[in-house]
């Protein structure tokens, strides 16, 4: 019988670690799944275990003091989540919910930590992935402050822009409720957003996947340089 490949060795952040020790990982963890819409981690909750995505997409959602669903970004296979309440014992700062159908490694916290404090090549990750939230904050309040809705949403889909081979740049939509959240519009004027990206051809639309095939003119709307109302 062939023996399923363990998702542990598929994730980048475990690279370089010695096999012996991701086997021991493997044991210690376990496998997880989400159907769309559902909580993985609740906002308050205890932060006694870190996530790893191996399947599906995420958002890291939050609501504001009127009751308004904000989504602050989208979690990607391969990535991992929930490290902040690990590393100091507090609550989830936020909640995690599934876009889709997801499947999900799960590491206790006291294993997480071990093995941080044990390979300073994992400490540094975690340190670079708390640096980039940190980043990931301050151009989210910048990106909240633009006074035009169509720039903002701009400014937000070009982070999620991923350059495949060939230098073609892609981005997957998330939800359009979602980029509503993640930028503070409705979900119509998003669509009339994405609907004039494509109207100029800065963009095409292959299902759920936008194609930039003019990332410059993309850039100078996100600049303030031209407008596409």
């Amino acid at each position: 019988m062939l023996m399923t490949r363990h998702p542990i060795y598929s994730l980048e952040f475990f690279s370089g670690i010695p096999e012996t020790i991701l086997k021991s990982i493997a044991r210690d963890s376990h496998l997880r799944t989400a159907v769309r819409n559902q909580q993985v981690i609740t906002k308050g909750s205890l932060g006694d275990e870190l996530f790893f995505l191996i399947k599906g997409r995420l958002q890291v959602i939050d609501v504001t003091e009127d009751g308004r669903e904000l989504c602050i970004y989208i979690i990607n296979e391969g990535e991992y989540f929930g490290e902040l309440a690990v590393i100091d014992g507090g609550s989830r700062s936020t909640s995690v919910v599934s876009i889709g159908d997801a499947e999900l490694m799960v590491m206790s916290r006291h294993t997480a930590l071990q093995l941080i404090y044990s390979h300073p090549v994992l400490a540094e990750r975690v340190m670079k992935k708390l640096a980039y939230l940190v980043r990931l904050s301050s151009q989210n309040r910048a990106m909240l402050s633009i006074q035009n809705p169509y720039q903002r949403i701009c400014t937000v889909l070009t982070t999620l822009i991923r350059t495949l081979p060939g230098n073609l740049k892609i981005i997957e939509l998330p939800p359009q409720q979602s980029l509503a959240g993640m930028t503070n519009c409705s979900r119509e004027t998003v669509s009339r957003a994405i609907g004039q990206l494509l109207n100029t051809g800065i963009a095409e639309k292959d299902r759920k996947t936008l194609i930039v095939r003019e990332p410059e003119r993309l850039q100078h709307i996100v600049q303030g340089k031209i407008t596409i109302e």
